[in-house]
């Protein structure tokens, strides 16, 4: 893609999280924390009722408000950007909205243990986009922005079809013909909703989506195009991550089992096991990026963004912060903590001005410095009100450590072999140099504790957890 159109198609993405984020009036919430509860305690025929009201009601969310801004663009007209005019603005609020109700799919799936079906629709829409790529740019030698819009609403489409279908004939039968059909009820959940969605809109002030957008604003689309290319670098290595499936089976998991012993320990044990496997990834492509990433990027863009190195450090580091703050969201939305959740969001959202300073002063790498400090903010606001609600989480600094300790030896590993060329094979060999030095030094150090162990025996044999 051109760099202008690419960085285009990035401010697009953008507004489809925005858009999600701003526009579910709870609903995520509810999805996250309240449908576990129905499915444990609810009749399947009441619990299918419940799920049908909630899809019904982002969807009719979605469509209002994508035609509110359908409504608005039509009337600024020639106040809209024209890379964003009449022509794609109708596209876009397709987009946003078939978006909406595949994510909204994807947090029900995982609430009812159905990881199989949103992993899937995720791995089917790389499928298809990436199929459909690879014949335009066979036909047309290149790919424009409408193509990509096309393609992504396509498969999108599709997604949201297929997965619905699925959801709908697997909660078709009801186990018992005679169990009761009152509706799924918590006085709670929509006061407790209520409060997170404003953790949510106050959330985007200063998030990596809102980034893109200032970025687009501030430096213009080339550099709008270099931070998407390592953002969309670092958001599918997160998504390859065993910790990031982890954390989509294990929300559900922590909800089940604090309602069932009410005891926090059994929240920070998950906590601990999903940040440690996260640390295992992340520490790594760290230290990869830090050596080799300018080598990397060089030859993953074909030269276009070869001095993205340093951004991929900073954003992989980024995933790390972002493990941290999903693992005290899912706990204060399981504690119906919304009070930790709003203050720290309101701390960090202060931080704005600073985020628009070092873009201005430092481009994109200033842009991945201010993401950095914002969820350093959220995270010490967070950890010190819960500690002050008598809610101590207890994060094994140790096994923590033994991983960093682990990621600086496969750092001096790799820099002393001094690997410096952009081609395949010295990439390989550095991946090779780093993921071993810290393979065999986590073995030894053992950063996982028993409790953790135990966590992992439900998946994987005990043979396989060297750790």
């Amino acid at each position: 893609m051109d760099v202008s159109d690419y960085g285009r198609y990035i401010v697009v993405l953008a507004m489809v999280e925005i858009f999600y984020l701003t526009t579910g009036f709870g609903l995520s919430t509810v999805a996250q924390r309240y449908v576990p509860e129905a499915r444990i305690q609810a009749s399947n025929k009441s619990l299918r009722n419940f799920l049908l009201m909630l899809v019904a009601r982002r969807l009719i969310y979605s469509i209002a408000c994508a035609l509110l801004l359908c409504a608005v663009a039509h009337f600024m007209g020639d106040a809209i950007p024209s890379e964003f005019g009449p022509r794609y603005i109708y596209w876009i609020a397709l987009l946003i909205t078939l978006a909406a109700s595949s994510s909204f799919l994807d947090e029900v799936a995982g609430s009812l243990l159905m990881q199989g079906l949103s992993q899937g629709l995720t791995v089917g829409r790389m499928v298809v986009k990436l199929a459909a790529a690879f014949y335009l740019v066979l036909v047309q030698g290149s790919i424009s922005f409408m193509d990509i819009l096309l393609l992504e609403t396509g498969a999108t489409l599709i997604s949201v079809i297929c997965g619905h279908v699925v959801l709908a004939r697997g909660l078709r039968h009801d186990s018992d013909g005679t169990a009761s059909s009152l509706p799924y009820t918590n006085t709670s959940m929509w006061p407790v909703a209520g409060r997170f969605y404003l953790v949510q809109l106050v959330g985007q002030a200063y998030g990596p989506n809102v980034t893109r957008l200032m970025i687009g604003r501030i430096l213009g689309l080339a550099q709008t195009a270099l931070f998407g290319f390592a953002q969309g670098i670092a958001d599918m290595l997160r998504n390859l991550l065993p910790a990031h499936l982890l954390a989509g089976w294990i929300r559900p998991l922590m909800v089940s089992r604090y309602l069932t012993s009410r005891d926090v320990n059994d929240l920070a044990d998950a906590a601990n096991l999903v940040l440690k496997l996260n640390l295992m990834g992340v520490v790594p492509l760290t230290v990869f990026f830090l050596f080799r990433g300018d080598a990397f990027a060089s030859w993953a863009s074909a030269g276009k963004y070869g001095q993205a190195g340093l951004l991929l450090a900073l954003l992989t580091i980024m995933i790390g912060l972002q493990t941290i703050h999903l693992l005290f969201s899912i706990i204060t939305i399981t504690l119906e903590q919304a009070r930790a959740s709003l203050v720290a969001t309101l701390l960090a959202a202060a931080t704005l001005p600073v985020q628009v300073a070092l873009i201005a002063h430092f481009g994109a790498t200033g842009a991945c410095w201010g993401l950095l400090a914002s969820e350093a903010v959220w995270l010490t606001c967070a950890t010190y009100l819960l500690a002050k609600n008598k809610i101590n989480l207890k994060w094994d600094i140790k096994g923590s450590t033994k991983i960093l300790f682990s990621g600086v030896l496969a750092g001096l590993c790799v820099w002393m072999l001094g690997f410096g060329e952009p081609n395949l094979l010295d990439l390989a060999v550095s991946s090779l140099v780093v993921g071993s030095v810290f393979l065999v030094c986590s073995i030894v150090l053992k950063p996982l504790r028993n409790p953790e162990r135990e966590l992992i025996k439900g998946m994987v044999p005990a043979r396989f957890i060297l750790w």
